[in-house]
């Protein structure tokens, strides 16, 4: 007879430990918790009676406005300790796109639920709902109450997920979900995620509480008093509990990366080695493919009013585009990533434990995946197979999608455009701008910075007419590209380890161990590595450049020129495309962090103030890549005045020096996209016109 999991996969040995450490902070926070909740209980009770003495010796508009803001700041502190108790009512699935199925409906889908869930001992899901991301999740309500009264668990499926893996491999995702709550001591883990997450909603969540005060203020001065007295006592609060967050968080970390371990155990022994591990592999890439198929839908319906009718039959198409343009296997009309194909592409030299980080890494993954269970192959049947109308659910699916956009927008001129259209549509976005395989990859995603002015002035016709083009673009460039590409990425991997950006006391880099302070060494190496083949690449650029401008100059001088210009052009529109992404994917997270962490408008300005200086270094970088040549590049004559105005007006800045003002942050960040997706445009267009221009 079969092993069961629950039989057969034991948690892991540090568990008990962990939880131990975890639990002592937990009890850290009730107690401190609790007592502080007693405490304003009294002192409310205290001030109360005494306000209300003096309230009786005199009635004079002072002492009211005294007896409302004395007592109206402590009803505040204790509304801000109390507010975990009240029931979030989030949901993990998308309640405007998502929607729920029954039995009655999806027999041999829930089937394969109801087979899963007893397979690894643990309730059926509650609910099913179906959302549309490429995803799977077991979820519960969260309150305070639910520490102590468990609900049953409901599931989210993503259709985008559904779109990518074969039925056992789907089996293999909703093992691994539902292996998280397969042995009674896994609910230990449980209560501490609800603990944990309720820490994490008094620290950085107050549904308004903030504002309620704020504006209090407004009322009079001496409310304004108050309303600041009760904002620094939050603080204050906050900042005792962010201490035993750090208590209970680290070791709680380090839990969820073990038990993410433990539930992939539980998926393996039921479903086999190879289906969870080629499942893991494809949500990664499917993801971006489903990134990359709104996007598209997105352009469609801005600039063509056309909306999609089957979003996942586009998914699906972009998915297997991407798949043969990375060279990925595809069978049965579906994607396959092997062992060996991932092997091809170029692995980071450095390696460390993030022990902030609740998921292990999917090398570690696959690597705790292949200690378990036996190989089990199986066919390559879509997990669509499961749905009784598969069409129907997708179309339900978009059409929800489109629903709030639809209700907002009732423009008349709007179609509805099936996949197969817009597919065609995609396909000829793609083919347009796709250099020509002949190449080899030599210009795929970097950019070309070479001294070109340089190169020209260095021209030698007869040193260029020696080149051949299979020299020039030789397959083995690309690999050479990439490692110096990895090297950079590792370099700043290893800066972030020294200057303790990233909290670890030990990592590997080339599979030996180091300490922190041997990094210095490590980084003076790889900037070694990294000039000699910045120095390789730079020779390789001008030599294609040579043999191309040998090869034009015999069309005439104007023909030399217009080629230099479109070259010129090209890497321009390339540094400023890494450029944008860049700053805006930095300004972004910069918002996000210090809007966690600042509670008062001072503690803003050192912010401010460093993000005045980047965006100026920002503007500079503009400037030297030559503004007036981007700017001939936007098709958008409005865009192209607010770049041309923003990069030489030495005076405009987006970002303000003294607050955070959220309409110009936004403008900010749609100026950067706009501009960005206009360049990036140019960037892939040009690049083709460049690279067929040299085929000629």
């Amino acid at each position: 007879m079969a092993t069961t999991p629950s039989q057969s996969i034991a948690l892991p040995k540090s568990f008990g430990t962990k939880t131990i450490s975890i639990a002592i902070g937990i009890v850290a926070f009730f107690v401190i918790y609790l007592a502080f909740i007693a405490f304003f209980i009294w002192l409310l009770a205290y001030t109360f009676e005494y306000s209300l003495l003096l309230l009786g010796a005199g009635f004079h508009i002072i002492t009211v406005l005294v007896f409302l803001g004395a007592n109206g700041f402590l009803v505040m502190i204790l509304i801000f300790l109390l507010k975990i108790f009240i029931p979030s009512g989030k949901k993990k699935h998308e309640e405007g796109a998502g929607f729920e199925i029954k039995p009655a409906n999806e027999p041999e889908l829930f089937k394969l639920i109801y087979e899963v869930a007893d397979g690894v001992k643990t309730y059926r899901p509650r609910k099913v709902f179906l959302i549309p991301d490429v995803n799977a999740s077991v979820f519960h309500e969260q309150s305070l109450f639910s520490l102590f009264f468990p609900s049953h668990q409901n599931l989210n499926i993503g259709l985008g997920l559904v779109n990518s893996l074969t039925v056992v491999e789907l089996k293999a995702v909703l093992a691994h979900e539902f292996g998280h709550f397969s042995q009674n001591i896994t609910r230990v883990s449980g209560f501490i995620y609800r603990i944990n997450k309720l820490i994490v909603d008094l620290l950085y969540s107050d549904g308004g509480w903030e504002n309620t005060v704020r504006n209090s203020a407004n009322l009079h001065g001496i409310i304004a008093l108050f309303a600041a007295l009760a904002l620094y006592t939050a603080l204050g609060i906050r900042w005792v509990f962010q201490k035993i967050y750090e208590l209970v968080n680290l070791p709680y970390m380090s839990l969820s990366r073990d038990l993410e371990f433990h539930a992939d155990a539980v998926a393996v022994n039921l479903t086999g080695k190879e289906a969870l591990a080629n499942a893991l592999r494809k949500i990664d890439f499917t993801s971006v493919a489903y990134n990359s198929t709104t996007e598209h839908l997105d352009d469609f319906f801005n600039k063509d009013k056309l909306s999609c009718t089957n979003i996942f039959k586009v998914h699906n198409s972009v998915t297997l585009n991407l798949a043969a343009l990375n060279e990925l296997g595809i069978e049965n009309n579906m994607l396959v990533i092997t062992p060996e194909t991932m092997n091809k592409f170029q692995k980071s030299r450095v390696y460390y434990k993030d022990q902030w980080a609740t998921h292990p890494t999917q090398a570690e993954r696959e690597a705790n995946i292949a200690k378990y269970g036996q190989s089990q192959p199986y066919e390559l049947t879509s997990a669509w197979t499961l749905f009784s109308n598969p069409e129907a659910v997708q179309e339900r699916m978009t059409k929800n999608l489109y629903a709030d956009i639809l209700a907002t927008n009732k423009d008349p001129e709007i179609k509805a455009a099936d996949a197969d259209e817009l597919n065609k549509r995609i396909k000829e976005e793609q083919d347009s701008t796709r250099v020509n395989p002949a190449y080899n990859n030599f210009y795929y995603n970097r950019v070309v910075s070479f001294d070109i002015e340089a190169a020209i002035n260095e021209y030698n016709a007869t040193e260029a007419e020696k080149l051949k083009f299979e020299e020039v673009y030789a397959a083995e460039h690309r690999i050479k590209i990439e490692r110096l590409q990895q090297n950079t990425a590792d370099k700043e991997v290893l800066e972030a380890i020294k200057a303790k950006n990233i909290k670890t006391s030990f990592f590997e880099f080339d599979g030996k161990r180091y300490k922190r302070k041997e990094a210095e060494n490590l980084i003076n190496t790889l900037n070694k590595e990294i000039d000699e083949q910045g120095k390789w690449l730079d020779e390789t650029d001008k030599k294609a450049l040579w043999f191309n401008l040998y090869k034009i100059e015999k069309r005439g001088e104007t023909a030399k020129q217009e080629y230099i210009t479109l070259f010129k052009k090209y890497m321009a529109a390339a540094s400023c495309t890494s450029m944008f992404s860049g700053f805006g994917s930095f300004l972004h997270q910069q918002i996000v962090n210090f809007s966690a962490i600042v509670q008062d408008e001072d503690d803003l300005k050192p912010y401010l103030a460093d993000l005045r200086s980047k965006e100026k270094l920002f503007k500079a970088e503009l400037l030297k890549a030559e503004a007036q040549i981007l700017a001939s590049i936007f098709d958008d004559e409005k865009l192209k005045k607010e770049f041309i105005n923003y990069v030489e007006d030495k005076n405009k800045f987006y970002l303000n020096l003294f607050s955070i003002k959220n309409h110009e942050v936004d403008n900010f960040f749609s100026f950067l996209a706009a501009s960005q997706k206009n360049i990036s445009n140019y960037y892939t267009k040009s690049l083709r016109q460049l690279t067929d221009l040299q085929l000629q």
